[in-house]
């Protein structure tokens, strides 16, 4: 029996591969720029050879443009989709600092500087506003503001509580209106039951 020692990697080894990589994915990126520059059609010579899916050339062109921080390429945190609707300069700082998040435990609210990957689901979106990052006073007001009611897809309307709020252009019958009272009606009478 054969005793053979193998060396264990180090987090050192893996950081090492992780830096050969990313300077060849820049690479990668900085060619298929090349190529569709000079080809029109190069995605589909490129898909067709190497089966890569179109949606990754789309990114690593990107990448290569500048558009679009590398890191992206493999963030499935859920910041990634607010991350990738940053201008790349901004992009960039939230991957090197970090971001600024509101936090309220037990009725205390602190200010942290997180990693992008670190957010929750429900951080990510107070912290990222439509194309930006929100300030300390914007993420405040997010988490003040009254959830929204999501529509089901295809719903004209929706009662709550006394209140009837109707989604698109709509026809309604006198039946359809009954029903809609009644369930006016009792949603109030569950209400003021449930105040006593």
């Amino acid at each position: 029996m054969k005793n053979t020692l193998t060396k264990i990697p180090t987090v050192q080894d893996l950081q090492a591969a992780l830096q050969r990589g990313e300077q060849a994915i820049r690479e990668a990126a900085q060619i298929i720029c090349q190529m569709v520059d000079a080809d029109p059609k190069a995605y589909e010579k490129i898909h067709k050879e190497t089966g890569i899916h179109w949606n990754v050339l789309a990114n690593l062109e990107r990448v290569g443009r500048g558009a679009m921080h590398y890191k992206l390429l493999f963030d499935s945190s859920p910041a990634a989709k607010y991350i990738a609707a940053l201008p790349a300069s901004q992009q960039s700082q939230v991957y090197e600092k970090g971001v600024q998040v509101l936090e309220t435990h037990d009725g205390k609210t602190t200010i942290e500087t997180k990693k992008a990957q670190e957010l929750t689901p429900q951080q990510a979106r107070v912290v990222f506003g439509e194309k930006h990052i929100r300030t300390i006073d914007e993420q405040m007001k997010a988490v003040a503001a009254p959830a929204v009611k999501v529509a089901k897809l295809g719903q004209r309307y929706y009662v709550e509580g006394d209140k009837l709020t109707i989604l698109s252009q709509t026809t309604l019958t006198m039946s359809q209106l009954e029903e809609i009272l009644e369930q006016m009606k009792s949603k109030a009478i569950k209400n003021l039951a449930a105040r006593k």
